[in-house]
């Protein structure tokens, strides 16, 4: 049987407490939306160096949960694809 969205939340919701409130918005909303940026995850962890196994953790939940994680690259060309589109209207 499949959990519902709200089963599966909540099956990482201590996970997911261990971050800082920024972060857990992020994920909530990521969880919304299905997609995060991975710019805003780290715009929002101070000291990568000391903070990847953070980095490493959201990944993981964010998977978990079924967030898509676009990278900077995807961003930039979903980005292009709109402007694109813009121009030819």
């Amino acid at each position: 049987m499949q959990k519902s969205k709200k089963q599966l939340r909540e099956s990482f919701q201590d996970d997911i407490n261990e971050f800082s409130i920024e972060l857990q918005n992020l994920l909530i909303k990521g969880f919304s939306t299905g997609i995060l940026n991975e710019e805003d995850i780290i715009a929002e962890i101070d000291d990568m160096d000391l903070n990847i196994k953070t980095v490493e953790k959201v990944y993981d939940i964010a998977d978990k949960l079924g967030i898509k994680i676009l990278t900077i690259e995807e961003v930039l060309e979903r980005e292009a694809q709109a402007v694109k589109k813009e121009s030819r209207l």
